[in-house]
């Protein structure tokens, strides 16, 4: 099996999934997979990761994938069919390229 896309986030990339886990207003799924993201970026193995969040390594190597082809930092863009959504607004007035 190939190694799965390495994750580096940005700094605005990194506080907007944080701001999104902390404020835990998203199904479980999106959660985890923002959750694997971060990990990610610090390094976390997939394996530990699959443990971690008590899922399948698989899951978390299409986390990877996904966010490598553009989804960005925003885990809820994981799934390129889903219809558009609102733009995520900023404590700031600001809307990032997270939709929600």
């Amino acid at each position: 099996m190939p190694h799965p896309p390495s994750v580096t986030l940005t700094q605005e990339e990194r506080a907007a999934l944080e701001r999104f886990v902390h404020r835990g207003k998203a199904n479980a799924r999106t959660l985890t997979r923002a959750r694997i993201l971060l990990k990610s970026a610090e390094g976390w193995s997939t394996a530990a990761l699959a443990e971690a969040f008590d899922g399948s390594e698989a899951t978390v190597t299409n986390a990877r994938r996904r966010f490598a082809q553009g989804a960005g930092g925003c885990p809820a863009r994981s799934n390129p069919a889903a219809p558009p959504q609102r733009p995520l607004r900023l404590a700031d007035g600001s809307s990032h390229g997270c939709r929600v």
